[in-house]
């Protein structure tokens, strides 16, 4: 049964706005509203938001996102004790 919920894994900072990542050191916290278009026929497209704000709130925190520099092996699965 499907619950009506879409998972999504958050992408770096740097992907998520084409940024280099030193840009953000000053800021502790980013929030970004989540909005999804949907595309229809030709270039129309429909914008699909959250009922509640709060709901699609996407909140990185340098206090509980963690920062890798390095890691190793450089190829890391998901579940994988580093």
């Amino acid at each position: 049964m499907a619950s009506g919920s879409l998972a999504y894994r958050l992408p770096s900072i740097e992907t998520l706005t084409g940024l280099d990542m030193r840009l953000f050191s000053p800021y502790d916290t980013l929030t970004f509203q989540l909005s999804v278009h949907a595309i229809r026929e030709g270039d129309d497209y429909d914008l699909l938001t959250c009922q509640s704000a709060s709901n699609c709130k996407i909140i990185y925190q340098r206090s509980t996102t963690p920062m890798l520099y390095h890691i190793t092996p450089k190829v890391v699965y998901h579940s994988a004790f580093v």
